[in-house]
């Protein structure tokens, strides 16, 4: 390379040069800048399910059809969400058919219109102690987590704004049950937050006839760089996922 000529445009080309320089280093910056918020996003949209030990949630939605000649029923009591549909067997079957799932939790999300308001209600599957919703069980704030199919647990605030705590009653779906402590939900951890708490065959009473209900699948991965493909067969395999 002739460096004294390349020294020598550089000098005589100042313009160009600072120019040159000046566009190099905001695409420096601008390549930087990406990635660092590249890797937040990232990080931040892992917490949830870092939170509850999984990498992947499967849920369905709802189909909402217009039916103009049917008279729209009472939005009162138990009731599944929209967007949380339950699973039958053959979707569980399809999702065991996978290769590269390591283990699975279920859960049960419930909504209740009563009286004195709205609620959302979680049953938790304590099969698998390290994945799922059942992780809020470390979280307890005052009391202890529910043991038996008449207790529940509350999430504080929700606790706190019903005036209610360890050792009351609650009334949901008609059913008594026992408080035995409070919840404090952790922090990105929304994904798993529900104004109530309770073991999964008891939500499943709740809902009358389905006793093998489910509407939440917690996934741990073997490898999680297999997120992508994995998703794909959710997706081909089952319907609404």
């Amino acid at each position: 390379m002739y460096y004294r000529y390349v020294i020598k445009e550089l000098r005589h080309r100042s313009n160009r040069t600072l120019v040159n320089v000046f566009g190099i280093a905001v695409g420096i910056a601008l390549f930087v800048s990406t990635s660092a918020v590249s890797t937040a996003y990232q990080t931040a949209a892992r917490q949830p399910f870092k939170n509850i030990g999984a990498d992947l949630i499967v849920q369905r939605a709802g189909k909402q059809q217009a039916q103009p000649n049917k008279r729209i029923k009472s939005m009162r009591g138990i009731r599944l969400p929209f967007s949380n549909q339950l699973f039958d067997t053959q979707d569980l079957e399809a999702l065991q058919r996978i290769e590269g799932i390591d283990a699975t939790a279920h859960a049960l999300l419930l909504w209740e219109f009563a009286e004195n308001g709205f609620r959302t209600i979680m049953g938790v599957d304590a099969g698998q102690p390290s994945l799922g919703a059942v992780k809020v069980r470390d979280w307890v704030k005052q009391g202890r987590f529910p043991e038996r199919s008449v207790e529940i647990a509350l999430e504080k605030h929700f606790a706190k704004f019903q005036k209610a705590g360890p050792g009351d009653t609650f009334q949901i779906g008609g059913h008594t049950f026992t408080i035995t402590g409070t919840i404090e939900i952790k922090e990105g951890a929304q994904v798993s937050a529900a104004n109530i708490y309770m073991s999964l065959g008891s939500a499943r009473m709740l809902l009358a006839q389905k006793p093998d209900a489910m509407n939440l699948i917690y996934l741990r991965l073997n490898d999680p760089a297999m997120l992508n493909p994995i998703k794909s067969h959710l997706a081909a395999q089952i319907k609404g996922a």
